[in-house]
């Protein structure tokens, strides 16, 4: 099996994300989270290898992955390093049984390829503060994993999951 990595970062402000940032820190009162980013990680896969040519002619001939007016899009790794402050963790997270089996199919026929899936999921960097002993488990408990009002805010535990992932898998140059 082949797999394809593509990552999409938008060029103008993330206005979800800020606004993610601004609930977190007013709404539910959490001030150690130092900064946020937001990116959207595409998993292509096939049982033979995608040509780099063939994804380049899906992205500008089509916007079903990603609008090259507004986002930027990376095979493999974003070039560079992290840019938040404080303890960098970073957490996938993607919607349980979402099929993209429409979207596989009408990238299929329009370009003929055999993608045997696609997959979506949206990834969350965190800067948290140097004092927090545990940055990856502080941030699941207060702000990943909706639980609560004042507890969660970035994933539902009964439609998403999620796992940790690190710099190393998102940029050329980690942390």
């Amino acid at each position: 099996m082949m797999e394809v990595i593509l990552w999409c970062k938008l060029k103008n402000t993330d206005l979800s994300c800020l606004s993610a940032k601004e609930a977190i820190e007013d709404m539910m009162g959490y001030t150690d989270l130092l900064s946020l980013n937001r990116l959207t990680q595409w998993k292509l896969i096939s049982d033979q290898p995608i040509p780099p040519e063939k994804i380049e002619t899906i992205l500008k001939e089509s916007f079903y992955l990603a609008n090259p007016n507004k986002t930027f899009v990376y095979p493999n790794h974003i070039p560079g390093h992290p840019t938040v402050t404080g303890q960098y963790v970073a957490v996938r997270i993607w919607d349980v049984g979402l099929s993209e089996h429409q979207l596989t199919g009408t990238i299929n026929q329009r370009f003929q390829t055999q993608i045997t899936s696609i997959r979506q999921s949206t990834v969350w960097e965190m800067g948290i503060s140097p004092h927090i002993q545990n940055p990856a488990e502080w941030a699941l408990d207060r702000i990943v994993s909706t639980r609560s009002y004042r507890h969660g805010l970035l994933m539902h535990p009964l439609y998403q999951q999620y796992e940790w992932i690190e710099a190393k898998d998102i940029y050329a140059t980690p942390i």
